[in-house]
């Protein structure tokens, strides 16, 4: 039963596979959708930066599981 007076989950509970599978998704549906249907340049600029933000923090989060020794950013697996 939960407790109400528990903390709620952190980002970390999640597991590291889930986050690199949205990670995934999203690099595809933004960084390269947008050039292979041949959309406007706007949405091509915006899909790629956030393509590369996304990205990016998918790299943090792999650094952090593979480097990190806190017991809070250990992966649940």
């Amino acid at each position: 039963m939960h407790q109400l007076t528990s903390a709620p989950e952190s980002p970390a509970a999640e597991t590291l596979r889930h986050h690199l599978i949205r990670a995934a998704v999203i690099v595809v549906v933004l960084g390269v959708l947008p050039f292979a249907w041949d959309v406007g340049p706007a949405w091509q600029a915006i899909g790629t930066l956030v393509a590369i933000a996304v990205g990016v923090r998918a790299l943090q989060l792999i650094w952090r599981a593979v480097f990190s020794t806190d017991p809070r950013h250990l992966v649940q697996g």
